[in-house]
């Protein structure tokens, strides 16, 4: 039995209306072991009342807070100095 085969006869027993998806899936996952994992997942979905009642945030792992970034030293006040000390050395150079 083939993978599109399975799925839509895992849809056609416990979801009817999803039988459409069967053929979305076996395009997605061709590899056996992405396949094995499909099946482990719909299996653990169904078994907690289909995916209406089941709640899928309690399987995945807490979003990674990105570090907070360092302010970045103000450029602006550096710069005015800079073009200060040049006009000033250009100042002097010309006298």
């Amino acid at each position: 039995m083939t993978f599109y085969e399975e799925l839509r006869a895992f849809f056609k027993k416990y979801d009817p209306a999803r039988i459409r998806l069967a053929k979305k899936i076996a395009a997605k996952y061709r590899k056996p072991r992405g396949q094995k994992a499909v099946m482990r997942r719909l299996k653990e979905v169904y078994a907690a009342g289909g995916p209406d009642k089941f709640d899928f945030s309690a399987g995945k792992k807490p979003a990674v807070e990105a570090a907070p970034v360092a302010e970045a030293p103000v450029v602006e006040e550096a710069t005015s100095e800079n073009t200060e000390n040049s006009s000033d050395e250009r100042t002097e150079v010309s006298e």
